[in-house]
């Protein structure tokens, strides 16, 4: 047009006419990848992100508007609702899927906001971990005490695995000194750093500081004893190895006792009474088997500390663990870190264990579901339509996700 040659260019623009119908063309492939109610749910989220809380709650709206039962959704639009400043915005919605006591959902808004918290603090962007740790309740001073101690921790280990001896015990210390009473591992860390740089002194009071807290901490009480041999006080490692390891019968026993009362509490949902009970009999009296590995991972999943739990799993699959239920957790904990497909390939060992697992299903369901992908999930809870749910609870979980699907 500006070199005034309109043939050429109406051409182009014919042409561009022409194929527009097909470029625009609704193949099947289009129309069978549509979810709308996702589209709207990831559109939210990222909006959430940007701090676009009002936004983000319009978003969750239209994802509502589909699926008024989904239960991500809702949680989401409440925690929009809770970071804009509308609590009672939030508890509404707990008493609209009919919470006992409707403020409880606000706690459910603040734990994914303090995992969240941790996961940036692992990223090293403290900033946005403050941040996150005030939308969890915390006040500012605590917020920053924690942030500061987990970043000094993420250096002195960096310190250590450089090979920075001393600048890793002058961090550690610095740790030590904000806390009050100490933490029983950083006592072990500056000990032992103190120990391999031949200080055999300082090693032994801040290992003796350690077992004051602790007094059943068996790698504190190894260095101690170690400690004691190279002085020649070998009565003395002698005892304390005693103490902190007792005879196999004796261990055993105990041990046995420990699972029995852990499996009751955790067949009653009680996850934070099981860890208590394996705590009060010396969470390191006993070298953890990759079974109580298990257990305990499943219980920390359940208290919400997703890091541990991995740790945890990973540790007893590692160590030859291979039971559905160990899959499952690890499926479920993997979806709690937002981690889709490590979820997918756990559930999928999960039920190719036991294709009876209807938890695992749901869970996988809920996977595929979320990836728009309806037929999978579909496909997962046809597979046990069949059996008999006699869990209350899991019955109503598994008929609420036949209902969302059906309402796509």
């Amino acid at each position: 047009f500006k070199a005034r040659r309109f043939e050429p260019a109406m051409r182009l623009v014919a042409l561009g006419l022409l194929f527009m119908p097909l470029t625009n063309w609704r193949t099947d492939f289009i129309i069978d990848g549509e979810n709308p109610r996702m589209d709207w749910f990831n559109l939210g989220n990222t909006m959430m992100k940007q701090g676009r809380y009002i936004e983000a709650i319009d978003r969750f709206q239209e994802v509502l508007d589909i699926d008024p039962y989904f239960a991500e959704g809702l949680l989401r639009q409440a925690e929009g609702y809770y970071r804009a400043g509308m609590e009672d915005k939030a508890i509404e919605i707990g008493r609209w899927v009919g919470l006992e006591e409707p403020e409880t959902i606000l706690k459910l808004v603040r734990g994914e906001a303090l995992r969240e918290a941790y996961a940036l603090l692992d990223e090293g962007r403290f900033g946005a971990a403050m941040r996150e740790f005030s939308m969890a309740g915390w006040d500012s001073a605590s917020a920053a005490a924690e942030t500061t101690r987990v970043s000094l921790m993420i250096q002195a280990q960096g310190a250590y695995q450089a090979g920075s001896l001393e600048e890793a015990l002058r961090l550690f210390k610095q740790i030590n000194a904000a806390e009050s009473p100490g933490d029983p591992l950083v006592l072990h860390n500056i000990a032992f750093i103190h120990w391999q740089l031949g200080g055999a002194d300082s090693s032994e009071y801040y290992a003796d500081t350690a077992m004051e807290i602790d007094s059943m901490n068996a790698p504190t009480a190894q260095l101690l004893a170690r400690i004691y041999n190279a002085s020649g006080r070998r009565e003395e490692a002698e005892q304390l190895l005693r103490r902190v390891s007792p005879e196999p019968p004796v261990q055993g026993e105990v041990l046995d006792r420990v699972r029995v009362e852990m499996d009751s509490l955790t067949g009653r949902g009680e996850w934070e009474e099981a860890l208590e009970a394996y705590g009060r009999y010396g969470r390191l009296r006993f070298e953890t088997l990759p079974e109580d590995k298990l257990r305990l991972g499943h219980l920390q999943l359940e208290v919400g500390n997703l890091t541990t739990a991995l740790r945890l799993l990973t540790e007893a699959e590692a160590a030859g663990i291979d039971e559905p239920d160990l899959y499952l957790h690890l499926g479920r904990t993997y979806v709690a870190l937002a981690s889709p497909e490590e979820a997918l390939a756990a559930l999928q060992k999960a039920i190719a264990l036991n294709p009876d697992l209807i938890t695992a299903r749901i869970a996988l369901a809920r996977v595929y579901l979320s990836q728009g992908r309806i037929k999978q999930a579909w496909s997962e809870l046809d597979a046990v339509s069949h059996l008999k749910i006699l869990d209350h609870d899991l019955a109503k979980e598994y008929y609420d996700l036949v209902d969302s699907l059906r309402a796509l």
